[in-house]
């Protein structure tokens, strides 16, 4: 159970410019000083990846479009999203043939990015938590991918408390 998850690079457009990172397999560490972008860079990832990113006003104001091409188990993909927009268009970077577009958030009809990255993942579907994690009872809901990196990302709080 379980399959490799890899981040291989972020495009970041503007009407100005294009910013390409590029990471490499393994550990990769960011560095830079207070107000470089580093947390808008992580938050950007996030929000690829269909979570909520708080997202900053130099962000906000001139990010139009971001790329992710990412690994997951044995699915090779590029997800590009207008900053703002609720779905994403997809492309297999294998066969270079366009997946469509899939929701990032709840939407009828319509693939979502969420389970496809938990299928891909070999998460199994019928994994499931409280519905509450202030108070949990006996309700459940199904784990999503935003749960799961939810267990990787720490958020930005933390890592300036720490």
């Amino acid at each position: 159970m379980g399959a490799k998850f890899l981040i291989e690079s972020l495009e970041i457009r503007t009407n100005f410019d294009t910013a390409t990172y590029r990471f490499s397999p393994g550990v990769t560490a960011v560095t830079g000083p207070l107000g470089s972008g580093k947390s808008s860079m992580l938050e950007l990832i996030k929000y690829m990846l269909g979570g909520r990113a708080k997202v900053m006003p130099a962000i906000r104001d001139n990010v139009n479009l971001i790329v992710l091409r990412i690994r997951v188990g044995q699915e090779h993909w590029e997800l590009t999203r207008q900053l703002g927009e609720h779905t994403l268009d997809v492309v297999d970077l294998t066969s270079g043939e366009p997946l469509g577009t899939w929701a990032v958030t709840n939407r009828q009809n319509m693939r979502r990015l969420g389970p496809e990255l938990m299928r891909a993942l070999d998460l199994p579907a019928a994994w499931r938590i409280p519905s509450s994690r202030k108070k949990p009872r006996g309700k459940t809901v199904p784990i999503s991918f935003v749960d799961v990196y939810r267990y990787v990302y720490p958020e930005q709080i933390g890592i300036d408390h720490s």
